[in-house]
């Protein structure tokens, strides 16, 4: 697995808050070219340790109130920490 640096975090810091954020405007924030921020977007992804996914507004689908929480699961149990995870009421 690949070590973050400071310029992938300045990236990803970017891309938390906007997944289609253009690579330009990103660059120019953080003074480095389009085509670096291009290629270490597409290293990050290759490598697994970036995912841009889209996200729902939960007052949208008509929920009262929503929450997104993140979980760290040991390599190989996904699936089964996903299962148990289900069982709770309040997971959708």
């Amino acid at each position: 697995m690949s070590s973050l640096d400071v310029i992938d975090c300045d990236i990803i810091s970017h891309l938390q808050y906007n997944g289609r954020k253009p690579y330009t405007d990103i660059a120019a924030a953080i003074g480095i070219s389009e085509g670096s921020v291009r290629r270490r977007v597409k290293r990050l992804k290759e490598s697994g340790l970036l995912q841009i996914v889209g996200v729902v507004e939960p007052q949208s689908l008509g929920w009262k109130a929503a929450g997104i929480i993140g979980v760290s699961v040991q390599a190989g149990k996904i699936e089964t920490a996903a299962k148990e995870i289900a069982q709770f009421p309040e997971v959708t």
